[in-house]
């Protein structure tokens, strides 16, 4: 089974960008899904960087007070002992001469190099452009604290948690789980697999042609299922045509169905339509969590935004810098104690995951919702009452009523006459979120995959809504 790739926490709480297949995504990581900065709560590279350059400084000079020059051990070094001399001299006398006067050329030629290298100055110079960039550096780190410490004193903008408390709340939630094939299933197994299979299909089928009014192809909307004994699903081949030419939008994964650790949900994997429908699909089929998991993350995730509205109006600022970096991983610590204190099923790189998409979402409506239902509401301010609505200003110019009638007509069809500005505010901005393929979320997947599990008769029915005749 593809290995479940996570977002490991490091120890200054700051996220990485993309955890993987937990992670980030980037990520992201969140996203995120992070970051590969500076650590803003130690003072950041500038800090460093400053003390480094006045220990380099401190260490040359005890250096050169410590231990005898250069040019003394040197010299000394390439000094030609008297015996040698005279072995030379009774050998060949001419060719001594020469290199003797070699080796005299050469120790004066490195005594003037290390004359000039041992020299103070060269130790002391910095580089202006090192020490301007230094003190931005530090600016940015002190406005960075300077912001975290506003967020303190409002309250309800996250928390600051040290971290010996972050270590603490992640060491509390479990680990990742390890999926290993020992063995194959036997032919009984593979058996009675193919019949608990050909029954999922079947009863998913029939609540298709129910509850969506759906054509049946393949006329089995007078069977019942007690009719369908081994010797009928195997006569319509346990209904796989059904996988085959995507009758269903789901299908049970052919490699998942090979390992008998896993179970008929885990083997469950959605299709995912024009190769766009999730966010990441490949990531959230493999993950291979369990129900009981991935419920709690649905969960966790509906309270993370909650807890993550504060971050709205953060997630313009500039990336990488040190304020966002400290922002990003007050969320991201807020994350891992919101499921070490809540939600206690689900893993750390999964507590990152859904904060990295968490992210990653309130960025994506901040980008294309933001305007576009404001322009749509300011419209129909004007239409309803016929003047200018108080709570915007002039249509902006880039939008024409042209361009926008056929579009604003969609999204404000289901704003009754009379409704209220707030509530006609809310229903438009539903319905341009409707109006816009966004692409989904590991939570919206989970969501859709246990309905189907339950319709499907994996997992027991809690709406008899679900229920197939």
């Amino acid at each position: 089974m593809p290995p479940e790739k996570a977002a490991a926490a490091s120890s200054g709480g700051v996220p990485t960008t993309h955890l993987g297949k937990e992670a980030a995504a980037g990520a992201a990581s969140s996203g995120e899904i992070p970051q590969k900065k500076a650590t803003p709560s130690s003072g950041g590279s500038a800090g460093s960087g400053a003390l480094h350059g006045n220990s380099t400084s401190q260490y040359s000079e005890e250096s050169a007070a410590g231990h005898p020059s250069k040019k003394a051990r040197t010299a000394s070094s390439l000094k030609i002992p008297q015996k040698h001399h005279k072995a030379d001299i009774s050998l060949s006398g001419g060719t001594l001469q020469k290199q003797s006067s070699e080796v005299e050329a050469d120790t004066s030629s490195s005594g003037e190099v290390l004359h000039e290298q041992e020299h103070p100055k060269h130790f002391q110079e910095s580089d202006p452009n090192e020490i301007v960039h230094a003190k931005e550096e530090n600016k940015h780190v002190q406005e960075a604290n300077h912001l975290i410490e506003q967020l303190n004193e409002l309250g309800g903008m996250g928390e600051d948690i040290s971290e010996e408390e972050f270590l603490a709340y992640h060491d509390k939630l479990p680990r990742i789980p390890c999926y290993i094939v020992a063995r194959k299933l036997t032919n009984e197994e593979l058996d009675e697999q193919d019949l608990r299979h050909a029954l999922c299909r079947f009863r998913y089928y029939k609540y298709k042609l129910k509850e969506e009014g759906k054509e049946d192809t393949f006329d089995l909307k007078d069977v019942s299922e007690a009719e369908c004994d081994q010797a009928f699903l195997k006569k319509q081949r346990f209904f796989r045509r059904f996988e085959e030419i995507s009758t269903l939008d789901w299908y049970f994964h052919p490699d998942y169905c090979k390992d008998p650790s896993l179970s008929d949900y885990q083997r469950l994997v959605l299709r995912n339509y024009g190769s766009s429908e999730y966010a990441r699909w490949t990531e959230y089929h493999e993950f291979l969590h369990s129900h009981d998991v991935e419920e709690e993350y649905v969960k966790f995730c509906e309270e993370l935004f909650k807890k993550l509205e504060w971050m709205e109006g953060y997630l313009d600022f500039p990336r990488p810098s040190h304020k966002w970096d400290r922002i990003s991983s007050r969320g991201a610590l807020q994350a891992i104690k919101l499921a070490s204190t809540t939600f206690q099923k689900i893993t750390a790189s999964l507590a990152y995951y859904g904060y990295f998409e968490c992210k990653q979402s309130m960025a994506y409506d901040r980008t294309w919702y933001k305007d576009l239902d404001g322009v749509h509401f300011e419209i129909w301010c004007r239409v309803t009452e016929k003047q200018r609505c108080s709570s915007g200003g002039a249509l902006k110019r880039d939008y024409t009523m042209e361009r926008l009638e056929s579009e604003y007509h969609t999204c404000t069809a289901k704003v009754p006459p009379g409704t209220e500005k707030d509530k006609a505010k809310e229903l438009i901005a539903k319905a341009v979120k409707n109006r816009l393929n966004k692409p989904k979320t590991y939570a919206q997947y989970i969501s859709k995959k246990i309905h189907i599990a339950r319709v499907a008769g994996i997992l027991p029915l809690k709406d008899s809504k679900e229920q197939c005749s």
